[in-house]
């Protein structure tokens, strides 16, 4: 998934840039009512764009709803930037 994302991207921007998943962590389950499940998590990221590598925390929470015969998918996310030197 992380190659095709950065395939996606260098594309786009006309550049090589590259993502790598460092490490992930579920923080577990806050929503489990009938028809609904939420789920949060943690990870960190590289990115390296031409050669200039940044880490990145991300928290996220991914809700999936049953909507009548349908189920939709809502994904929130939140990211921390650290350069590295």
């Amino acid at each position: 998934m992380m190659e095709r994302l950065s395939r996606q991207i260098s594309e786009t921007a006309s550049k090589q840039i590259t993502y790598d998943v460092n490490d992930t962590q579920n923080l577990g389950e806050f929503d489990v009512r009938p028809g609904v499940y939420s789920r949060m998590i943690f990870l960190m990221y590289t990115k390296d764009v031409d050669g200039t590598k940044s880490m990145s925390a991300a928290v996220a929470s991914m809700t999936l709803l049953k909507v009548g015969p349908r189920i939709i998918n809502v994904a929130v996310y939140r990211n921390s930037v650290r350069q590295r030197p």
